[in-house]
């Protein structure tokens, strides 16, 4: 049961960093706390384990930073601002809380969820939240002697060592955190008497849960179930937990497996509406519309009538998954009534559904402020973004737009909110693009709504950057290509030169650029061309050589693109690579030569990636102990110095 709790924090999140703390003087001495966590050992012991869970999770995030970034997770040092940890990790995203556990009062929350195979009440989230923020900084102040990334590796160094060969990178994670726990919550500050008494209380709990809910099985079945089949009658539950004449374990424990039988169904659902639509394309392609006008072996045309009837099937069966899965959420709101995941949940089912408006009829009431107070920011977060794909299904694009709002105001590192308001946006830039285009300037009032283009533009601009800053997606990257594409138009004055075809053909680029061109003079390629020079210039450079190979998997006659995809890898470190990409512009261009002021630079990073080789292969060596690092270090700050005194070339994209 703790391996399994464990694995969990693989898929926790963290909001982002909020200003850097003041750590000094007037810093709050841990042996001086006086709070809820202070009068139990056990407490607070976990109060430590959840610090150092978010100390986990704030390197894993930097990590992902920096693959966006320089094309690497490697972390070191002075990437990690300690003072930042406990902003961002207890910032008001209400996450942790008491819950009681067989009458002993339980820290929970990220890296403490071994409690929840059985529901229960989360109390004093934001009392909670605020001294384990006050707890933290205490912390990071005592591990200001120490090292938290050189601790980290070390700690990740000790599980790999230690782990089978068939080690999941989840189950080495897993490892990790509990020598991490042993490190900063029993050698470095005593806050828990040893890493195997804590697993001990918690393995005791779980038991003692484990045992509660095998007696809550028991009395459900013991007065529900009919003689024969042992089964539990959902119905005559249902009844008996509105009547109170079963326990409240046994209608939780009822709740949460219909909770998780709904959630079965869905997946169901997906998967036969998947294998549906493959028929039906085979139903509409032209072989099987209709019996062959030659059978002149009179089977009947079986083929076709085949694949029609598996399409009967599919659908069938999942028209059935998705009202068993909402009958499942409905039971369990009747059990218990005003449960916001079973709420979500069945708004979800509604949606997938195509029932738009009771989706958004179920939904609404939970989001009303009274009742998601004790919801943490993340969850709540979800469910407003759930609320913007509703609202845009149902063409409100405004109160579509609110809600992904308020989602990114709860949880600013939901990757789909970001990039539904962008493409909200979007949606309103083409409405109103097609608006003005039979304007004349001399119409009153198209100033101004040329301006509201602009905004409109620059809004899904910064979105999509965000967006793609968590989650490098190939259609994301066209996207912003596309609003860059139209962008460069607005600063021309051209968006009135565009006809409604051409409109028409740009707004599938979303859909068709990130893997082919649009078939329209290179429109796919100057728009990835954009995306990547935006980027580039954000400090993505990452993702912004990902968009150029992108641009050049779709033409690769550009020189100029080769020559910034070099300088992208050279910024990285990534000299062999640099290499071919100059190579690559010197076969189409036989008098390119990059600029001298870094020539020999470059020649310098080929020879010490050489030399890095040869290190690897007669010395062991982790990335943050590497022999050669300070050598590396001074080369990459010469060449950033030069790198940034150059312009990267682009094509004017006089089309427009």
């Amino acid at each position: 049961a703790m391996t399994t709790a464990c694995v969990a924090l693989v898929i926790a999140t963290l909001a982002s960093c909020a200003p850097e703390l003041a750590h000094g003087a007037d810093a709050i001495k841990l042996k001086n706390l006086r709070d809820d966590f202070t009068t139990s050992a056990v407490n607070r012991c976990e109060a430590c384990v959840a610090i150092t869970h978010a100390e986990m999770m704030h390197i894993e995030h930097v990590k992902s930073t920096r693959l966006v970034v320089a094309g690497t997770k490697t972390v070191e040092s002075g990437d990690i601002q300690v003072s930042e940890l406990c902003s961002s990790a207890f910032g008001g995203h209400r996450k942790y809380g008491f819950r009681m556990v067989n009458d002993v009062k339980r820290l929970v929350g990220p890296g403490l969820n071994m409690f929840d195979f059985i529901e229960g009440a989360v109390s004093d989230r934001l009392s909670v939240e605020r001294q384990l923020k006050t707890r933290c900084d205490a912390l990071m102040y005592t591990f200001d002697d120490f090292d938290v990334v050189e601790t980290r590796n070390e700690a990740y160094e000790e599980a790999v060592k230690n782990s089978t060969d068939d080690a999941t990178e989840a189950q080495k994670l897993s490892a990790m955190f509990m020598k991490l726990i042993k490190k900063n919550c029993v050698e470095h500050t005593n806050e828990c008497e040893s890493v195997d008494s804590f697993i001990s209380s918690v393995q005791d709990d779980v038991n003692k849960l484990h045992e509660t809910v095998e007696d809550a099985k028991r009395e459900l079945v013991d007065k529900t179930a009919d003689d024969d089949d042992k089964r539990v009658n959902v119905t005559i539950a249902k009844a008996m937990c509105n009547e109170h004449t079963l326990s409240d374990v046994a209608c939780s424990f009822l709740s949460s497996e219909l909770l998780s039988a709904g959630k079965a169904q869905i997946q169901r659902w997906h998967n036969y509406t998947g294998e549906a639509h493959k028929y039906s394309v085979r139903v509409a392609a032209a072989y099987d519309t209709a019996p062959d006008e030659n059978d002149v072996d009179f089977d009947g045309d079986k083929e076709e009538l085949l694949v029609e009837a598996m399409l009967n099937i599919t659908s069938l069966r999942a028209n059935y998954s998705m009202l068993s899965a909402e009958l499942n959420f409905e039971t369990t709101l009747a059990i218990k009534p005003g449960y916001h995941v079973a709420v979500h949940n069945l708004a979800y089912a509604y949606k997938d559904g195509e029932k738009f408006t009771e989706a958004r009829d179920t939904l609404e009431p939970a989001l009303d402020e009274s009742k998601a107070e004790g919801l943490d920011t993340v969850t709540l977060a979800e469910s407003w973004k759930l609320m913007c794909e509703i609202e845009h299904k149902l063409d409100n694009t405004e109160s579509a737009i609110e809600a992904c709002k308020k989602a990114i105001a709860l949880d600013n590192r939901n990757f789909d909110a970001l990039r539904l308001l962008a493409q909200l946006h979007m949606v309103n830039f083409f409405t109103e693009l097609h608006d003005i285009r039979s304007m004349d300037n001399t119409t009153h009032g198209i100033a101004d709504r040329q301006r509201d283009l602009t905004v409109l533009l620059a809004q899904a601009k910064t979105l999509f950057t965000s967006a793609l800053t968590l989650d490098p997606v190939k259609n994301e990257i066209a996207q912003l290509g596309m609003v860059l594409y139209f962008e460069q138009a607005a600063e021309e004055a051209a968006l009135q030169l565009f006809t409604r075809e051409q409109i028409g053909a740009l707004m599938k680029a979303r859909h068709t650029c990130a893997n082919t061109d649009l078939g329209v003079d290179g429109v796919c390629s100057d728009m990835l061309e954009l995306a990547a020079n935006h980027l580039l210039k954000m400090g993505l450079i990452a993702i912004g050589s990902d968009a150029l190979q992108m641009s050049l998997v779709l033409d690769g006659s550009r020189v100029h693109v080769w020559r910034n995809l070099g300088f992208s890898y050279m910024h990285n470190g990534n000299f062999k690579a640099a290499e071919v990409a100059f190579d690559n512009a010197k076969k189409l261009d036989k008098t390119f030569k990059i600029d001298e002021s870094i020539q020999a630079l470059f020649k310098r990073g080929l020879e010490f990636e050489k030399k890095i080789e040869t290190d690897q292969v007669t010395t062991k060596w982790s990335e943050p102990r590497r022999p050669n690092k300070s050598e590396r270090d001074e080369l990459q700050a010469q060449l950033l110095a030069q790198l940034s005194t150059l312009s990267r070339s682009h094509a004017p994209h006089d089309e427009l």
